[in-house]
């Protein structure tokens, strides 16, 4: 994608926007075994050396299965791996609570909102 640059994909709900070395990624409401795959796949498509940040949101999202807590973990590893960074912003408290309870918070920053992240 170009410097600024916002694409909406097939996959209805997931938006990948461009700015700079930032992506920020606005998921699907739901991440489930039947679609991760197609998601996962897009946002790595969109995602080079030049991306220093990864911000995916979660305002959309209300359901997130172990595929999708996978697919989160498997992004970390890829941008940390090319020396940059990802947070998650919009955390609801119920997607919160399955990070949680898989110890996730440790690995992957996370932020009640975007006003959250600024600070």
């Amino acid at each position: 994608m170009a410097h600024s640059e916002k694409a909406q994909d097939e996959i209805k709900g997931l938006t990948i926007e461009r700015k700079s070395a930032t992506a920020w990624i606005t998921l699907p409401d739901a991440i489930s075994m039947d679609d991760y795959r197609q998601v996962e796949k897009k946002i790595d498509g969109c995602l080079d050396e030049k991306v220093e940040k990864v911000v995916v949101d979660l305002c959309n999202t209300t359901h997130m299965y172990s595929s999708g807590f996978g697919m989160i973990v498997r992004l970390k590893k890829n941008v940390s791996g090319r020396g940059g960074d990802l947070c998650l912003v919009n955390v609801s408290d119920k997607i919160q609570d399955g990070f949680e309870s898989v110890g996730l918070q440790k690995i992957v920053a996370m932020y009640k909102s975007a006003d959250d992240l600024d600070r």
